[in-house]
């Protein structure tokens, strides 16, 4: 594995651990029922996953 393939790995780790943390400090914080929407829209993160591979692997090849 590449230096850079296991740096961008940990971003986006790093990425998703903050976006927890975001959502939790704002369901504390406010009366928004955060929980609903990120339950509602989680099939979103999939998506987002799966274009991310299909972009690098195009990436790659091209």
């Amino acid at each position: 594995m590449t230096a850079r393939r296991r740096n961008s790995g940990t971003f986006i780790f790093g990425l998703v651990l903050v976006a927890i943390g975001a959502l939790f400090l704002v369901d504390n914080f406010t009366y928004i029922d955060v929980w609903y929407y990120a339950w509602r829209f989680w099939p979103v993160i999939l998506i987002l996953f799966g274009l991310n591979k299909i972009l690098r692997a195009r990436a790659r090849s091209g």
